[in-house]
């Protein structure tokens, strides 16, 4: 089974159009070039007047917490333990780490190494 494509807005129009007519399923897929099942949940959506957002699985942090997060590391050089334990939460490490990244505020910088030393400059 391949990827279900979207529809795009001028085959939704169609399918509108079509549906006002009063045609049956299949002479609405042979005219648009879709398969019968793909006119009927075509057909849902407009019905239903909602677009459905792809599956996948739900993040465990709320909005509310990831701002809590990125709000507390804004403004200091924290570490992920360390806002875990301020803010009280239960999520991993790890998980904190990824809302911050995430959200693209906050950008992790190296810092730069310091020369070695010579002797003279250490006699100095």
């Amino acid at each position: 089974m391949g990827a279900k494509k979207d529809f795009a807005d001028e085959e939704k129009a169609m399918v509108t159009a079509l549906m006002g007519q009063g045609l049956k399923l299949r002479e609405m897929a042979e005219i648009v070039g879709r398969s019968i099942s793909a006119i009927s949940r075509c057909m849902k959506k407009i019905r239903d007047g909602v677009e459905t957002v792809r599956p996948g699985r739900q993040s465990i942090v709320s909005e509310r917490d990831a701002r809590r997060i990125v709000r507390e590391v804004s403004n200091k050089a924290i570490s992920s333990k360390r806002v875990k334990g301020n803010l009280g939460l239960s999520y991993s490490d790890r998980t904190i780490r990824r809302v911050i990244k995430k959200s693209g505020v906050i950008i992790h910088k190296k810092k730069m190494h310091k020369p070695i030393l010579s002797k003279a400059q250490k006699q100095c």
